[in-house]
């Protein structure tokens, strides 16, 4: 098999577009139709005019777009062969960094439209690395009710390592709100939407245990370990059912953890989020079985594990939480005015369980050991 410097821009390019099934550039007819569709927005709310191939794409849009921009590094962000000795595929490291990007702009109530990505390799790297990558990024897409967006530019680059880097551009609907980390008010009840918290944790602590027999271990393990880690399927019908309901909500996603994300939302809102004794041992429960983890350690991926991708939400007190097919949505939680001396609750703003604040620095964070 050859690899990535064998091959030329040219053809890395060429094996991307035709991986995530993306048209060449064309001079589009535009429309000024504003008729609605089913999910809210208008027919032409944007086209894309020049796609992927020139010096940049071109889009007409009438609407309020929602912009955000990810990266993942080989061996700070992933690895491509683990201390369990499962290997990471191009195909479920395209898969997880769409997650990230659907994600948050999930987390602000807009609907993934467009992607761009940059791709960065060594030079020995197969040549089948890049088309991978990009058809992973479309199986994401497809499978989480994403099947329109298009990937419309990027860049390629020659680099020590493999990194992922990738922008997404939403739209809003005409009728909702942009979701905000710091609308939530005392006697607000907070929700999770997705999985279970703390599963992408607990098999990434799966793929970082060194085993003796690496070589000879169980394919399934780590497969199921690879999969749970790399591809996640965030609630992506959420962000926009709530953006367009009639409620103040405040919203993020769950990639750094429960307790760090919950506490972003806190320390936006000036406020107390106090997470739910029960709510969080069964969360737990639920891990150890599934794992076979100890009560304490599935306790601690529960609060602190990263990349779930799960919507953390607060709804005021008696607002119903929408009803989505095949989504969990759990209460876990409500919202407390900070106290003005030493209390229960504490005068600082964060997460909190049984009256003691909880530590959002042993949630992730890309600088933790520099």
């Amino acid at each position: 098999m050859g690899t990535v410097s064998g091959m030329g821009e040219r053809a890395i390019i060429a094996s991307i577009n035709q991986a995530f099934g993306s048209a060449p550039a064309t001079q589009a007819t535009l429309s000024s139709s504003g008729s609605r569709r089913a999910d809210g927005l208008g027919q032409a709310l944007s086209r894309v005019v020049v796609a992927n191939g020139d010096d940049a794409a071109v889009v007409v849009a009438n609407a309020r777009m929602v912009f955000t921009m990810d990266t993942s590094v080989e061996d700070q962000d992933f690895m491509r062969t683990w201390p369990s000795g499962a290997r990471t595929s191009p195909h479920m490291l395209g898969y997880k960094c769409a997650v990230q990007n659907l994600s948050d702009i999930n987390a602000m109530g807009a609907r993934t439209r467009y992607l761009l990505v940059s791709l960065s390799f060594p030079g020995d790297i197969e040549e089948t690395w890049p088309a991978e990558i990009a058809a992973g990024m479309r199986q994401a897409c497809d499978e989480l009710d994403a099947q329109g967006v298009e990937l419309i530019g990027g860049d390629v680059s020659a680099a020590e390592s493999v990194a992922v880097s990738i922008t997404a551009i939403g739209e809003l609907g005409f009728d909702a709100t942009p979701l905000v980390r710091s609308a939530a008010q005392p006697g607000d009840e907070v929700y999770v939407a997705g999985r279970v918290p703390g599963t992408s944790g607990s098999a990434l602590n799966e793929l970082l245990s060194p085993r003796a027999d690496a070589n000879s271990a169980s394919g399934s393990k780590h497969h199921r370990a690879l999969a749970a880690h790399f591809m996640p399927a965030p609630p992506l019908a959420v962000g926009p059912a709530l953006a367009e309901g009639e409620y103040r909500i405040a919203s993020i996603d769950t990639s750094d953890g429960l307790v760090r994300d919950a506490t972003r939302i806190a320390q936006a809102s000036e406020v107390a989020v106090v997470l739910d004794e029960a709510a969080v041992n069964s969360f737990a429960a639920e891990l150890a079985e599934s794992w076979n983890l100890s009560e304490r350690e599935a306790r601690h991926n529960v609060l602190y594990g990263g990349e779930d991708f799960n919507l953390l939400f607060t709804l005021p007190a008696g607002a119903e939480a929408p009803l989505i097919e095949g989504v969990a949505i759990c209460r876990i939680g409500l919202v407390e005015q900070l106290s003005a001396s030493d209390g229960e609750i504490g005068t600082e703003p964060g997460a909190y369980i049984a009256g003691r604040r909880l530590d959002e620095t042993l949630g992730f964070d890309h600088y933790s050991g520099v």
